[in-house]
């Protein structure tokens, strides 16, 4: 990996472990890398950190939850609406 690749894992991880760390559950929403700026962005998924992310290019959200209920309730429902907009 070069080092801007290398250097967007460490930060990625070192995030994730920071909202952890914290007590938090921790969700990575995900979008495959822009292919053209402009254009309609395609969404990868929701995975539970800890994960590795995707291709390289890819970008996303950390989501983070006090509760874990209201986790996994989110998880749930974003990946039910998502499966209707496919």
């Amino acid at each position: 990996a070069t080092s801007n690749e290398r250097g967007g894992l460490d930060g990625f991880h070192a995030v994730g472990r920071l909202l952890t760390g914290y007590g938090y559950t921790v969700y990575v929403s995900e979008w495959e890398p822009v292919t053209a700026y402009g254009s309609r962005h395609q969404w990868s998924g929701l995975t539970m950190y800890p994960c590795e992310p995707g291709a390289i290019g890819a970008w996303g959200n950390f989501v983070a939850f006090v509760s874990p209920d209201h986790a996994a309730s989110f998880a749930e429902k974003l990946i039910a609406v998502s499966e209707t907009l496919r």
